[in-house]
């Protein structure tokens, strides 16, 4: 639900929903190990259910204190809560392919995840038209506890279950402050901007397994752990946009430092890391018409890696089943040029350096072990085809009458990465394709619909075989008493065709996993009222998004 109501030069609003989901899904999956003579095969099945709740919270107001002073602060929330549970048999053979022991596992788990955010915007336009200062600033605090049960029934063990408790704690807290100044120079424009991002993040990884010689609770596998990280980045950069005749050009610089510290308590072990780049950037433009436009563009960037990558203490996944982070991770940097006719066809190369990839390999001939890693480099071009098609006296052909529009877009995209892992060659070529495609009606009674279709095919490369992925979802929108009342339908996976197919190939080990909904069709209803007719919305984005998930992933949940 939305709600917006302006006054004078105040403007207030506020935006609610939400949602309750129960799921079902079944599981199969195999792996060999090659260096073990007596886990050298093991296949698993079992099934799972959950629940859970989510909602979102935002209130504001705008405020223009003159023509040449506005500003914005809000406050919004958003968070969710989940229990599960499951259960799945095994049995492990030699390799030999004799029958070594059967084992049963059941599961429980429940967790939360809590934001909460502050954002404020302020915008100073001076006399010269586009001339303006603007200040963004932003502050986060998130929460993510969980907590689960694990019991694994052993047919060489009868009467002794493995039992074990969990529950991860993790904590952050982010500030982010921008500044950018804008510039016109006739029809030219010069601008500059100051980044500022701090972030601290805990996550504490509590583990106990069942002593049957003490009768008591330990941590017999040493699996818990404190760790604790910090982070600054300070970027500046400025830009140069000039315009003569049908030509525009556009570049800039733009400076990166990012300090980071991390502390393994329980280790006693700490690391840190201080980065310094720079990223060029040069945009070409040449306008063909009113409607065609030809563009070149070349820029550096950089990706930080998710901040549960880095936590180096193990995570017990399950029988001879570890993962866990590296500290040593460093960021990814791309280097990227594109040819684009409008937005119609776009070619590109990127060459990128430092790629982060989740790997695997074995330790002690039967334990899987996986991390994440820096590739050496991956090489890709591609071609990206988009066709937006509506009604208009530019268009070739007119649409009938009842199609309000239609949209496809077809990607491919090869690639050729090298790189390493202990024992593990992760070297590889890979091709793969996307189209999302969506077409919109005009129905009875003044109700706009949408379908819209999203399909990946198959991909295989030599070390890994993913299945194809096929979503349809539909929408269905109606205005009523004077545009001011809008409710809206989304029908979600419609053919309930939400399946996760994998292999996995090493030296070493292969791995299948086969994962499907039972039910993966959703249905949400939306609700908004318009009290006047005010709808500029000044809403900025600061949220990097490196701050949320990581409870239950690897290295130890961080």
């Amino acid at each position: 639900m939305y709600l917006n109501y302006k006054g004078g030069k105040l403007n207030v609003f506020s935006q609610a929903y939400g949602n309750h989901s129960i799921g079902k899904n079944i599981n199969e999956s195999e792996r060999f190990v090659y260096t073990s003579p007596n886990m050298y095969y093991q296949k698993s099945a079992g099934d799972s259910k959950y629940t859970s709740n989510f909602g979102y919270f935002k209130v504001g107001f705008d405020y223009d204190f003159d023509e040449s002073n506005t500003a914005t602060f809000y406050v919004n929330y958003n968070g969710y809560n989940y229990n599960g549970d499951g259960s799945n048999n095994s049995f492990v053979n030699n390799n030999n392919n004799v029958l070594q022991y059967t084992y049963d596992g059941y599961n429980k788990n429940g967790g939360a995840n809590n934001n909460l955010s502050f954002y404020g915007f302020y915008k100073k336009k001076f006399q010269t038209k586009r001339h303006e200062l603007l200040f963004d600033a932003m502050y986060t605090s998130f929460g993510n506890p969980t907590d689960g049960k694990m019991k694994m029934d052993y047919s060489n063990r009868v009467g002794r279950p493995e039992m074990q408790n969990n529950n991860t704690d993790v904590t952050a807290k982010t500030f982010i402050f921008k500044t950018d100044y804008v510039l016109p120079i006739n029809t030219n424009r010069f601008e500059a901007g100051y980044n500022f991002t701090y972030r601290t993040r805990n996550n504490g990884y509590n583990v106990e397994n069942f002593s049957y010689i003490t009768g008591t609770w330990v941590d017999s596998l040493k699996l818990s752990n404190l760790f604790k990280y910090y982070e600054s980045i300070n970027a500046l950069y400025a830009t140069y946009a000039h315009k003569l005749g049908n030509f525009d050009v556009k570049f800039g610089l733009r400076a990166e430092n990012l300090a980071s510290e991390g502390n393994q308590i329980t280790q006693n072990t700490s690391f840190s890391e201080n980065f310094l780049s720079f990223f060029p950037n040069l945009n070409l433009a040449y306008k063909l018409s009113e409607m065609y436009q030809l563009s070149l563009n070349a820029f550096r960037r950089i990706t930080y890696p998710q901040i549960y990558y880095i936590n180096p203490f193990r995570r017990y996944l399950g029988l001879n089943n570890y993962s866990a982070g590296n500290p040593k991770i460093k960021p990814t940097y791309v280097n990227s040029v594109a040819l684009n006719f409008s937005q119609f066809i776009s070619v590109f190369y990127n060459y990128t350096t430092g790629t982060v990839t989740s790997a695997m390999t074995t330790e002690n001939d039967s334990t899987l072990i996986s991390t994440f890693l820096n590739l050496n480099n991956d090489k890709s071009y591609g071609v990206n085809l988009t066709l937006p098609y509506y009604n208009s006296p530019m268009m070739p052909f007119k649409l009938p009458d009842f199609i309000s529009s239609c949209y496809i877009s077809f990607n491919y995209r090869y690639s050729k990465q090298s790189g390493q892992f202990l024992k593990e060659d992760l070297s590889l070529i890979n091709k793969s394709y996307t189209l999302n495609a969506y077409l919109g009606f005009k129905l009875w009674w003044d109700i706009d619909a949408n379908v819209s279709v999203y399909y990946v095919p198959r991909t295989e490369n030599r070390r890994m075989v993913r299945g194809e992925m096929k979503y349809t979802s539909l929408y269905f929108s109606k205005t009523m008493l004077d545009r001011k009342l809008h409710i809206n339908i989304y029908i979600n996976d419609i053919f309930k065709s939400s399946k996760n197919y994998n292999e996995y190939i090493g030296g070493s080990y292969y791995t299948k996993s086969n994962y499907e909904m039972l039910n993966s069709r959703s249905i949400s209803i939306g609700l908004s009222y318009m009290f006047n007719d005010y709808k500029d919305r000044r809403d900025r984005n600061l949220d990097d998004g490196r701050d949320g998930g990581g409870g239950n992933n690897g290295g130890g949940g961080f």
